[in-house]
């Protein structure tokens, strides 16, 4: 008449306190266990690991009682989960069932294995429904599914979503959420007594609320890739995997450049008064799509953009009181202008590194000063198109790739 949970065995190096952290996470806090018949979960702990773990009810335990509850969990470093690309599935086919094993287990040898999505079970969710969870996983907002139970369905849609999406801790049963708090991605049935966290966005299959206007950006990747699904277009989904790995793998992380390791203004300005503006045009062009730029803060980045833009600005009223005035030049000009304009925009719109309040109203200063610029000066003929795009090296890969990605890879470029 008496119930417990312990662990009844356990690698070497898996040290008491280790297990002590994740006693309460080892089984759903309040199922009724008549009911219960499978749960998976995972956990991300301190210390670099994660805790995989599956439990099952396997009726009579190894002292004889029914309703027991086991459970098999897998320890492994975020690094060498990075290598079984955060797919979980991988540890379900080493799952071990003996109510008799005691005392220390063998470590297993897991090598990577690429499993693709299971897109049938993805495809009965409604559109709505699925575009809505996809939606708040890319935001990396904390979800809870209410009225959900599919046991595998957790699992896939993450399977969707690029690497560095995703490694999110799940649960795909939750009774107590406020027992079980540091899962970021849970399954609740419908009738449940305690209250979800606030900073869950509740998603229930009867009552989806439309995404607001200003997340308008994610939209149209979320459709497409929601229309991927229920097509089942596997080929289509595949090379928009192979896409996002070869632009994020050529992605960089931000660091400490100071300005003057990047920019020298006297360069600038005597490529100015030599009145080399193709010169200008392509080394700026160079300068802000090249890798060292993009690892610069963003106080740097706009630091220099202003510097260039006082120069040009100088230059164009000199070509306005000069009483030959060279169309072409003004247009190669403003052209330059526009890369440091495009430039500004992205960090307003795209970026979400750590930008201080103060940079990002020099930002919104700097914006409007180029824009009075391409005004005041822009009537005298037609500007070289160009689009501003982090990381030059990746521009044909953004090209060949399909539109759609491009917004959602441009938003994980700026978290790097």
């Amino acid at each position: 008449m008496r119930e417990g949970y312990q662990v009844v065995a356990k690698s070497s190096g898996v040290s008491n306190e280790l297990t002590q952290s994740l006693l309460e996470y080892m089984y759903p806090i309040g199922v009724k266990v008549e009911e219960f018949r499978e749960s998976k979960s995972l956990l991300i702990l301190d210390k670099n690991k994660v805790a995989y773990s599956i439990i099952k009810n396997i009726g009579v335990g190894y002292d004889g009682r029914r309703g027991t509850l086991y459970n098999h969990t897998f320890l492994i470093s975020i690094e060498d989960f990075e290598k079984l690309n955060y797919d979980t599935r991988v540890f379900d086919e080493h799952f071990i069932k003996n109510s008799s094993i005691h005392g220390q287990l063998s470590p297993i040898q897991i090598d990577p294995v690429t499993k693709l999505p299971h897109l049938e079970l993805l495809q009965k969710l409604d559109a709505n429904v699925l575009k809505e969870i996809l939606y708040s996983l890319f935001k990396r907002s904390k979800i809870a599914l209410v009225n959900f139970d599919d046991i595998d369905l957790i699992q896939n849609l993450l399977a969707i979503l690029p690497l560095p999406l995703r490694l999110v801790s799940f649960s795909t049963l939750v009774i107590e959420p406020d027992k079980q708090y540091k899962y970021e991605f849970i399954q609740i049935p419908e009738k449940i007594q305690s209250k979800v966290g606030r900073g869950f966005v509740i998603i229930h299959p009867q009552s989806i609320k439309p995404t607001t206007k200003r997340d308008a950006i994610f939209n149209e990747s979320i459709q497409i890739l929601v229309d991927i699904i229920k097509t089942k277009d596997m080929a289509r989904l595949e090379k928009m995997f192979n896409d996002f790995q070869k632009i994020s793998a050529q992605s960089v992380q931000k660091k400490n450049i100071k300005l003057r390791e990047i920019f020298d203004q006297n360069e600038f300005t005597n490529i100015i008064k030599k009145e080399n503006f193709e010169k200008l045009h392509q080394k700026i062009q160079n300068l802000y799509s090249g890798t060292t730029f993009n690892q610069a803060s963003p106080r740097v980045v706009v630091s220099i953009t202003k510097k260039l833009g006082k120069i040009i600005e100088q230059q164009l009223k000199r070509q306005q009181k000069s009483k030959t005035v060279s169309r072409n030049n003004t247009e190669q000009l403003l052209s330059t202008v526009k890369i440091l304009l495009d430039c500004m925009h992205y960090m307003q719109e795209y970026s979400e590194r750590n930008i201080s309040v103060s940079t990002k109203k020099e930002i919104i200063q700097e914006i409007k000063i180029l824009e009075d610029i391409m005004k005041k000066y822009g009537e005298s003929g037609k500007i070289a198109t160009y689009q501003f795009v982090p990381f030059q090296y990746a521009r044909m890969i953004y090209e060949q790739s399909m539109n759609y990605w491009q917004s959602v890879a441009l938003w994980f470029l700026s978290k790097k």
